[in-house]
């Protein structure tokens, strides 16, 4: 069996600490601490022996020969002292409190929007279509090979200046080094000994033993612990930025040419010129292996094998304990991708139950640990989260710190991570070999298992006396509401629905997205103090001058639901139906009992079982129409493509599943007319195969037009004075509209697009009215 090397760590720290309490107890040699004097416990430490010569103001030998002997071991081994022995770590573990990863230190991916050629901070980052079009590491080279790397160089001179800083934030230690040393030749006394945590924890454990030993019961058990507390879990990162021993080891360690990690040369060219930042985020020092070794970024290695232990590829390898280099997806199993299990194809067919299922705790720790934490996703994404974060915090298995990274404050993870196309988005940027890292399924995964045991958001604890109104409960207007709220705002949610989601709910079948998600999110909103207005239309049962009126700021979020007419002659004969009529009236009836009962159902669809359905239209509105179809009882289910498959706007995965499921597709089919009996109602679709010019009728009794969706200008909206663009659109920069107060953002400014984009919107739009009103300070605070 595999132990793992942070459990041989604490496993050599703890055995550290039962040598010295062994000393204690039967009082052998060196362990006879308790009868020791500060001189005698001072000369173990190396910077206590140097401390005790500066206090002494004299050459002691002991003390020499003592340094000699650390500078030997660091020599060899370098820093191994503080991954190996120090229980501070260990400390940390024990108390759940996990070794600190650098991450916030490492955030230095792109602002939202930037291209990718620009760069990350501590790195040179490359451009992703060089990356893909050619596997050399440009990067790694001294004159970039191509074009698209012209901005090479510069990156490399910023990761220099990078460096710098770095170097500048690591001189803490040193400066507490110098001052220590200074101390101790002024008070004649080895100051730093009486805050060192590794002393302080030695002191306490002969502060306890004197306890039991002869009953000496003294404050100093007290003061240890609670320095000692105070060093460890308040001032948290006392090795990076104060330890003077970890300093002094350092620059011991700078001679230390041995029992170096080192990285395979193949492993970077499979990188295809993309920086892997794994290495650094792993390493509680930040060290970056990739990096030309400048002497002193080695000095700092612990020897804790975390990077070795983190790396996709298993390229670190560390001398004496070596790792196996596999860069073949044959060879590693772990390169591959993996999602949820499909639910088995019957009760697909049959049911409205989750089509795809969660991964395990394993899967999510092994599908992140293929991350690269290139950044290339967070580019990808309309919100530009820090997704490998996530991934180094899920590779550490701490699903629950990565799973409230994911839950900042107006993001919907657990409804993104379901209805998002990550296939063209985030998971479209990732170059890992394998197949992409699986984005969405880790969301969904590791957000479920902090939502499903009553995660909430903390109810604001300021009230600014301001309102917001927002008008439109889907997603961006769900998105700024939960910001707004959280920031102490009052916001009230007018929806013309009988439930919050917009097309979330009425609009994306069960199996795709549970009902009760989005729900629950509508819950946690209205825990927050976030009213909710549903059955009330803007502009016929609501004023929205009144809503402004009585607001600080009015979001609107009003969607694009109407839908696009194909435009083919007899559109208007009985058994010719809008999708979202019918995907609305499909999703009423998943709705708990205590809505339906208190809400106007959506106009009643045709009956479906049985019937020959046919589908004009090729994107995902399609696609689920074919799948709902199906478990509703279809004889049949065909859709009908205009243009080839290789350019059809449907997900890829949709369609496989679509098909799966047993719905068909006809690709380059132009449709000319509907054709119907005597009575009026549908009886065949009349299309032209667009390659051949063949005309054929194609047999259905009910078909379902689903060409998307578009803006209309509202009137309620024109009264208030918001322009509008030639497309019908609302007219915003940075959702702020030429009315101020009046925020728009979602579908009503974009058109039919994302539910992430729409939350994007939601976001900014919420940051701009706070800024607005004068309370983005609060908010930063808040956060």
């Amino acid at each position: 069996m595999k132990i793992s090397s942070k459990v041989l760590r604490s496993l050599t720290a703890i055995l550290f600490l039962l040598l010295t309490a062994a000393g204690l107890l039967w009082h052998t040699g060196w362990g006879t601490l308790s009868s020791f004097g500060w001189k005698d416990i001072a000369l173990i430490c190396p910077l206590g022996a140097i401390e005790v010569m500066l206090a002494e103001k004299t050459f002691i030998p002991q003390a020499f020969f003592g340094l000699a002997a650390v500078f030997l071991i660091c020599t060899i081994f370098g820093r191994i002292f503080c991954g190996w022995v120090c229980p501070v770590p260990l400390l940390k573990r024990l108390f759940r409190k996990r070794d600190e990863v650098r991450i916030d230190e490492q955030k230095t991916r792109e602002a939202p929007g930037a291209p990718h050629e620009e760069k990350t901070e501590g790195s040179a980052a490359v451009p992703l279509a060089c990356a893909q079009s050619s596997p050399a590491n440009c990067a790694m080279e001294a004159e970039p090979a191509c074009s698209a790397c012209a901005s090479v160089r510069k990156a490399h001179a910023e990761t220099e200046k990078s460096s710098r800083s770095s170097g500048a934030r690591n001189a803490g230690p040193l400066a507490v080094l110098a001052g220590a040393l200074a101390s101790s030749a002024v008070f004649g006394f080895p100051v730093f000994c009486l805050i060192c945590p590794v002393g302080l924890t030695f002191a306490l454990l002969i502060a306890l033993w004197r306890l039991f030993e002869v009953n000496d019961l003294s404050w100093s058990i007290a003061i240890f612990a609670g320095f000692l507390f105070l060093e460890i879990f308040v001032l948290r990162r006392w090795c990076g930025n104060f330890c003077p021993l970890g300093a002094l080891m350092t620059l011991l360690s700078r001679f230390n040419r041995t029992l170096r990690p080192t990285v395979s040369r193949a492993c970077l060219r499979a990188s295809k010129g993309l920086n892997c930042r794994v290495c650094a985020t792993a390493c509680p020092e930040g060290i970056r292996l990739t990096e030309p070794d400048g002497g002193s970024s080695h000095a700092h290695c612990t020897k804790c094998r975390r990077c070795a232990e983190s790396c996709p590829e298993g390229a670190i390898t560390f001398p004496l304990i070596p790792g196996k280099v596999e860069l073949s997806d044959a060879q590693n199993p772990r390169s591959q991708r993996r999602t949820g299990a499909a639910l088995e194809l019957e009760k697909r067919r049959t049911t409205f139950l989750p089509a795809v299922g969660t991964l395990t705790l394993s899967e999510m720790r092994e599908q992140s640990a293929r991350c690269i934490e290139c950044g290339a996703c967070v580019r990808a994404c309309p919100q530009h989260p820090d997704i490998p974060a996530w991934m180094a915090l899920l590779r550490e298995e701490r699903v629950r710190d990565a799973a409230l990274l994911m839950l900042e404050k107006g993001r919907l993870p657990e409804i993104c991570g379901r209805v998002c196309p990550s296939e063209r988005l985030c998971e479209s940027a990732c170059p890992v070999a394998g197949g992409a890292v699986p984005i969405a399924s880790l969301e969904r995964a590791a957000v479920e298992r902090v939502l499903a045991r009553g995660w909430e958001p903390k109810r604001p604890w300021k009230n600014f006396r301001k309102s917001v109104a927002v008008i439109g409960a889907g997603p961006a207007g769900l998105a700024a509401a939960d910001i707004l709220a959280q920031a102490g705002l009052r916001v009230v949610v007018c929806d013309r629905e009988p439930a919050a989601g917009g097309l979330l709910t009425f609009g994306i079948p069960a199996f795709k997205l549970e009902k009760e998600l989005v729900l629950r999110r509508r819950r946690m909103l209205s825990r927050m103090g976030v009213e909710f207005r549903f059955g009330t239309e803007v502009g016929r049962d609501a004023s929205a001058a009144k809503l402004l009126e009585e607001a600080d700021a009015l979001f609107i979020a009003s969607g694009a639901e109407k839908p696009v007419s194909p435009g083919i002659p007899g559109e208007e004969a009985k058994g010719v139906e809008q999708a979202k009529t019918y995907l609305a009236a499909s999703a009423f009836r998943m709705l708990p009992k205590e809505i339906q009962k208190h809400a106007k159902a959506p106009r009643a669809s045709a009956e479906v079982r049985g019937k020959r359905v046919v589908v004009i239209g090729s994107g995902d509105t399609a696609m689920d129409c074919l799948r709902a179809a199906i478990r509703e009882g279809a004889a049949s289910a065909l859709a009908i493509a205009r243009k080839p498959e290789t350019q059809i706007r449907a997900i890829p995965s949709e369609v496989l599943a679509a098909r799966e499921e047993g719905a068909k597709l006809l690709f380059e089919a132009i449709p000319q007319r509907i054709c119907t009996d005597d009575s009026g109602s549908v009886e065949a679709l009349e299309i032209r195969h667009a390659p051949s010019g063949e005309i054929r009728k194609i047999p259905a009794d009910l078909i379902l037009l689903a060409c998307g969706f578009r803006t209309e200008p509202h009137p309620w909206i024109s009264a208030l004075g918001v322009r509008f663009t030639d497309k019908g659109r609302i007219e915003a920069e940075n959702t702020r509209t030429n009315v101020p107060g009046i925020y728009a953002g979602g579908d009503a400014v974009r058109g039919a697009a994302l539910a992430a984009e729409a939350v994007a919107d939601g976001r900014t739009a919420a940051e701009a009215s706070l800024s607005d009103l004068g309370l983005r300070e609060e908010l930063h605070h808040a956060r």
